[in-house]
């Protein structure tokens, strides 16, 4: 094969390579603004829906609701990422959002246990038993967009009931 034959075919492989790496960033480039998108739709519905709707529920329910607004941050901007409530001395209900989902659980304070105090340089330890609803049962909640008041107001009722 003669040389320019030769530079051509490296300079067809560099092109192939430039083209391939430049699909490839195209492909994360577009992966992280869904996963912005996503977070943010995330963050829209507690903002929009599930704030309001629960500062609703503390006006109307006084002292027997307890509502954490900000259990969980994004330390980027600040925004909440998980708002948490429960009834009383009942378990702790968490709504969490993160890359588009929803995550909804709730942990039992009769379920802790916390030892006295550390023992021979141990450092304490806590145990905390989470009961995670999946999105494909009631309260039926798996992504931003099924944060609606009447979904709220089913989980609401089932942490009223106990679970």
């Amino acid at each position: 094969m003669e040389p320019h034959e030769l530079k051509k075919r490296l300079d067809e492989k560099k092109a192939k390579s430039a083209a391939n790496a430049a699909q490839e960033r195209a492909r994360l480039d577009a992966q992280v603004a869904e996963r912005k998108a996503k977070a943010e739709e995330g963050r829209a519905a507690l903002k929009d829906v599930v704030i309001p709707y629960f500062k609703e529920l503390q006006k109307t329910f006084g002292k027997d609701l307890t509502f954490d607004p900000s259990a969980q941050m994004d330390l980027s901007d600040m925004s909440p990422v998980a708002v948490s409530f429960k009834f009383g001395d009942g378990a702790v209900h968490v709504i969490e959002v993160s890359s588009g989902n929803v995550r909804i659980y709730w942990t039992d304070p009769a379920t802790i246990k916390v030892p006295a105090g550390p023992k021979r340089g141990k450092p304490p330890f806590q145990i905390v038993r989470q009961f995670v609803f999946p999105g494909t049962a009631e309260p039926f909640i798996a992504t931003p967009a099924d944060l609606t008041r009447e979904k709220l107001s089913k989980l609401v009722d089932m942490a009223i009931q106990g679970n």
